[in-house]
């Protein structure tokens, strides 16, 4: 089963390292922007009993277990998180079948535009039964003593999209230890709020949540395909019963009358026998017709040998 992916969200949130993770299973330090979009493809292999094994695409591995293994080929687009390339987003998830939204724990402007990407994909993205997935990644930066810095704006402080000072965004790159990090009950509850299917977190440094979440996405999909696959059985199951008798003599209307107790109307008999009469008549005419030619002397023929 193909399956179209495409990974949205701010620039610098780790976009690029999450599917360079999951397809390589490497992580890139000084990885760089992405300019415009990027493609990557893995096939992974779904057991139906919950067990998974994966299989590079560039290699044709020998199937083991036969039908009760299902393979899911990810066709994953990762695009660029800057706003100049906002534009150029549409063309990759307009018919995407997976949306996954990233933003990082540790920037709350990332988290505030995931919020804009998921009301994006409801508005344009063709597919209305796009599985929208909210990723927080970077929880690797997340340590025992970071937990005291998990805050939960009050109404009073909370900023509006988009209003975060440029020199406040300054300060959270050149010191990470004073970033203050999103709670994953504020990413559940935006996700419940906005209708996303799913609300994970991952690390594309470490790998945590990774594997997970791609086979997650894989076994809900398979999951739908059945549902749809049992669904179109039964409706072709149902077809229309042919009339038989007993339905016949079972139904509200009453059976047809025998031809002998059919009553016939007298004007239709009058009016055959007036045409019979009529044909006849015809018929007479051109008789005697026949017989005044033969008996006129002046319409014999010519050489009468008589």
């Amino acid at each position: 089963m193909k399956t179209k992916v495409v990974l949205l969200g701010d620039s610098g949130v780790g976009k690029s390292c999450i599917v360079n993770r999951f397809a390589t299973n490497t992580f890139d330090i000084d990885s760089r922007v992405t300019v415009g979009a990027a493609f990557v493809a893995r096939t992974i292999e779904v057991s139906n009993g919950g067990e998974e094994e994966m299989s590079a695409t560039s290699v044709d591995s020998e199937s083991s277990g036969g039908a009760s293994k299902r393979k899911v080929k990810f066709e994953i687009w990762d695009t660029a998180g800057q706003e100049r390339y906002e534009s150029l987003a549409n063309l990759y998830y307009r018919r995407a079948h997976v949306a996954l939204v990233v933003f990082a724990l540790d920037d709350e402007k990332s988290f505030e535009k995931a919020r804009f990407w998921i009301n994006e994909l409801k508005e344009k993205c063709e597919k209305r039964d796009v599985l929208i997935i909210l990723c927080g990644n970077k929880m690797d930066k997340i340590t025992d003593e970071h937990e005291d810095r998990i805050v939960e704006p009050s109404s009073s402080s909370r900023r509006k999209e988009g209003e975060i000072m440029e020199s406040e965004e300054e300060e959270k790159k050149d010191d990470d230890d004073d970033a203050m990090f999103v709670s994953m009950d504020r990413a559940e509850r935006m996700a419940n709020e906005l209708g996303c299917h799913m609300c994970v977190t991952s690390s594309a440094k470490t790998g945590e949540g990774v594997e997970e979440l791609f086979f997650g996405v894989a076994r809900r999909l398979l999951r739908k395909q059945s549902q749809k696959g049992d669904g179109a059985t039964i409706a072709t199951k149902k077809k229309p019963k042919a009339k038989s008798n007993e339905n016949r003599e079972g139904s509200t209307l009453p059976p047809p009358p025998p031809r002998s107790e059919i009553q016939r109307n007298p004007d239709d008999d009058a009016a055959v026998t007036a045409d019979a009469a009529k044909k006849k008549k015809k018929k007479k005419k051109k008789t005697t017709t026949k017989e005044d030619v033969s008996d006129n002397p002046t319409r014999r023929p010519l050489h009468d040998t008589s």
